[in-house]
């Protein structure tokens, strides 16, 4: 990942350097990664049914959009109050420049 990192962010190819991949892989040696916690569908309607809409309503619409609408986080975050359209029987959501429609 470290490799990758510096490659994308700083244009370094540290696989040119032998010692530093060693010894990368020297200290690296026994990590273990976390794992990331995972809502499942069940945590999902229970917070939607449970939590106070007064003090989580915000988060509720950002969860909605996130995992129903396929948004992507910097899609919800990029999204304006005027990217939504009521109208009447339906409500339309634009959602702004996609990381597949740059």
């Amino acid at each position: 990942m470290i490799k990758k990192t510096l490659l994308l962010n700083k244009n370094v190819n540290i696989g040119n350097y032998a010692k530093l991949t060693q010894f990368l892989k020297n200290v690296s040696k026994g990590h273990v990664s976390k794992k990331s916690s995972v809502l499942t569908r069940e945590d999902i309607l229970k917070f939607l049914r449970q939590a106070p809409n007064h003090e989580y309503l915000l988060v509720k619409v950002a969860l909605i959009f996130g995992i129903y609408g396929g948004c992507r986080r910097q899609e919800l975050c990029d999204m304006l109050i005027s990217d939504v359209e009521d109208r009447g029987e339906v409500i339309v959501v634009t959602i702004p420049q996609t990381k597949t429609d740059k």
